[in-house]
């Protein structure tokens, strides 16, 4: 992901641009949702929160965005039980749009960034000493990164009506197919490095 992004980010490309690369790289790699942006100095990192959910939910969302035609497809088959069920909630994923559970919006955006539609979406610097998420995300960056020299120097949320109500589709659909369960769902489960 660095290697794409960063190159963009050096170009002084616009955020859009910027996403725009990372759906692309998610949709191919099938990756998480929060992603680390290399800034100008190779030892620093802007973190963007980018609410998007895994596997074909992507592809999706791509398709929306980009008017693609040439989208990659996945396999057709699951390889074996735990892909099976994966492959069945994404499968289903479609049906899960039309949930009118739609309402409630992150609690840690910003009340001020919430009137989105489409594809547009804010880029809000959060403060990571006090945001709960934002320490999260930087306490798993430096846990996967084996450069004692990097440091997050700032973190941000990137508020996109149109990828979060996917998420809560995604999500509704985890909990019918028991992917996970009302007492594990928590904000863990949709943030990967």
């Amino acid at each position: 992901m660095k290697d794409v992004v960063s190159e963009a980010y050096k170009k002084n490309c616009s955020l859009n641009q910027i996403l725009h690369q990372i759906r692309d790289r998610v949709r191919k790699s099938k990756m998480g949702e929060w992603y680390c942006v290399e800034s100008q100095d190779t030892t620093a990192y802007d973190i963007f929160f980018v609410s998007m959910p895994n596997a074909r939910q992507n592809q999706v969302y791509s398709d929306d965005l980009s008017n693609q035609n040439n989208m990659d497809t996945y396999d057709d088959e699951p390889n074996n039980k735990d892909e099976e069920q994966k492959w069945w909630a994404m499968e289903n994923y479609e049906d899960a749009n039309d949930s009118k559970e739609q309402d409630e919006l992150p609690s840690w955006w910003i009340p001020t960034y919430t009137s989105l539609s489409g594809s547009d979406g804010y880029n809000v610097p959060v403060d990571i000493e006090n945001h709960d998420l934002a320490k999260q995300a930087v306490k798993e960056f430096y846990s996967t990164t084996s450069r004692a020299d990097y440091q997050v120097l700032k973190v941000f949320v990137v508020q996109n009506l149109h990828t979060w109500y996917q998420h809560q589709n995604l999500e509704n659909t985890w909990l019918t197919t028991k992917r996970i369960t009302p007492a594990t769902k928590n904000i863990r489960w949709m943030w990967h490095g």
